[in-house]
């Protein structure tokens, strides 16, 4: 590796922000980092999975390719800001990956974490970043989870919450093409994202009539059809019976 890409492959820099801030990042991140607040909160808001609240003094990783958004705010002072640890390679033997979170270190590696200097990097800070990591990273959480069943988390949680959604919206959501996204759902969904809606919206419908006293006609509405006969075409494909006749079903298997 020459210089000029040693150098690129690790921003170490402090980041201020004197206003509150939103930044959208759900095209995913192209670096892993390390960060520490020195002031202000913040919260990180994944595409798919659990959200992570970051204040004063925390310590906290980010994978790299990451989609999120996160939302920044100043403390009494009126300053926001952390010191934020870019970096390309994790040389680990195995590979391991590890999921956003908040990171346990000790003083020593407080320390360490410290004193990396900002700017372009040398070997000297380069050394005791990485002498940092190797202190923390024992403890940190582990991802098991594939990319591929990461994405497939983020939409079906879409999909869900927004049952009258477009593809154009939902590739958009995720930061991707559209091509990609069918790309996507032909290798590892075996069906369309309509398909997968009417799949989810069949589940809605199911539980609502098993659960409520809702009309055919509410359970269509509120399930995102735009037509109770419409509906029933759809629920009927996906569940094999008319949706009358699916809650005399649930109902009397619940009174035995």
């Amino acid at each position: 590796m020459d210089n000029i890409n040693f150098c690129n492959s690790f921003k170490f820099q402090t980041i201020t922000h004197r206003t509150p801030r939103h930044t959208d990042n759900s095209r995913g991140i192209d670096l892993y980092f390390f960060a520490e607040m020195k002031s202000g909160a913040g919260r990180i808001v994944p595409l798919s999975g659990s959200e992570i609240t970051v204040g004063a003094g925390d310590i906290f990783y980010l994978p790299r390719g990451l989609k999120y958004h996160s939302y920044w705010s100043p403390d009494e002072s009126g300053k926001v800001e952390w010191e934020s640890y870019g970096f390309s390679y994790l040389p680990l033997d195995p590979p391991m990956r590890f999921a956003m979170q908040r990171v346990e270190a000790d003083g020593e590696a407080r320390e360490l974490l410290r004193s990396v200097g900002k700017g372009a990097a040398t070997i000297e800070s380069v050394g005791r970043f990485y002498l940092f990591a190797a202190r923390v990273i024992p403890n940190m959480v582990r991802d098991f989870k594939s990319p591929e069943d990461k994405l497939f988390e983020a939409v079906r949680s879409y999909i869900t919450g927004h049952l009258d959604f477009g593809v154009p919206e939902l590739s958009r959501h995720l930061g991707m093409s559209e091509s990609s996204l069918y790309g996507f759902f032909r290798k590892n969904v075996g069906k369309t994202p309509v398909e997968l809606k009417q799949e989810l919206q069949a589940e809605r419908a199911a539980a609502l009539l098993s659960e409520t006293e809702l009309s055919v006609e509410e359970i269509a509405a509120a399930c995102g059809f735009h037509t109770a006969a419409y509906f029933r075409k759809i629920f009927r494909a996906h569940k094999g019976l008319s949706p009358t006749r699916y809650r005399q079903i649930s109902r009397q298997s619940n009174s035995l």
